[in-house]
Formats: C-alpha cells, structure tokens, sequence
C-alpha cells in the first residue's frame, strides 16, 4: 500500500512513510490503556510503550508514568530493553520516594539494557505517584524492538504502572 507524505510529496511503503515522519522531525506518543503488574522483582514489559528502532539511529525518548506500589518499602525501578548491541543508553529518572521527596537517578549504561534506575520507597501503599523518564539510546547495528520495562524493588511486593502512562519518541539522525 502507498501512502502520500506530504513533507515529501511521494508515494511510500508504510515503512517509508514512518522512516519519512520520524526523519524530519516527526514525534510519535503512546499512552498505556491497561494497568501492568509486576512482584517477582524481575524487570517486565510495557508492551503499549513500545517501537521499532532502526538501526544505527538515535532516539530520545520522554516517559510521563502513574505507578503504585502495594506496599510503602517497596519502590519501583525502570529499565528498558532493545536491539542487540547499543553504542549508548542513558537513563534519567525522577521517581518519588515520598509525598515531598522525589529520587533522582541517573544511569548511563553504556551498552546495556536493564539496569534499572530505583527508588527504594513511596509514602503511602497503593496512592498514585507520577514519574518522569529521560532516555537516550544510540542504536548499533541491529533493527530491533524498545520497551520500557519496570521492576518491583521487593520481591513479593506488587509494583502497577497505571493505564495512562505516557510515552514520547523520536529519532534525531
């Protein structure tokens, strides 16, 4: 199928058109429609937060997420996964700790997914908190699938990022 771009005034392959859009500027926002789950304390996926990188790109990426934690020692890490083999993936997050107190982690992880960034409490068991995520990833040479990813700090202690997180992407190169 062929679309008509009008940035480029062609016909493309949807394939085309989404390299095309994201090339010249373009911005694509996901937003979660369901609450996920996690308590093994074991990084999980948000698939509705999610897209394909091409390779030899970089992407920023902004996150904008409502978690809640059953139980108030146990924080909440966030992470990501992607193509094999990165140059480069730096994480900042501002994630609360309390009602007042926010962590404020920084994680360059050179070539490495899954890190995490935590805070180890929040101030109250099952109340919403918002977090902000800054992202950066120099893709190599492998096409591939990003996720945001998180983690429950406790074992056994349910950490739930809420329906209406939000995500933000684009590729700068």
């Amino acid at each position: 199928m062929a679309i008509k771009h009008q940035s480029v005034g062609t016909e493309l392959t949807q394939a085309e058109f989404e390299d095309a859009t994201l090339h010249i500027g373009g911005e694509e926002t996901l937003i979660t429609t369901a609450d996920v789950s996690e308590s093994a304390a074991v990084f999980a996926s948000i698939t509705e937060l999610s897209f394909n990188m091409l390779a030899n790109k970089t992407y920023i990426i902004e996150a904008w997420l409502i978690f809640q934690s059953a139980g108030t020692a146990a924080g909440i890490a966030f992470g990501c996964s992607g193509p094999a083999a990165p140059v480069a993936v730096g994480i900042v997050a501002h994630i609360p700790i309390a009602f007042t107190l926010y962590a404020s982690c920084c994680t360059l992880c050179n070539n490495t997914y899954d890190t995490g960034t935590p805070s180890v409490s929040v101030g109250a068991a099952n109340t919403n908190y918002p977090s902000k995520l800054d992202i950066i990833v120099q893709n190599g040479a492998n096409a591939g699938a990003f996720i945001l990813r998180f983690k429950t700090e406790v074992s056994g202690t349910a950490v739930t990022v809420k329906a209406g997180s939000v995500m933000r992407y684009k590729r700068v190169n």
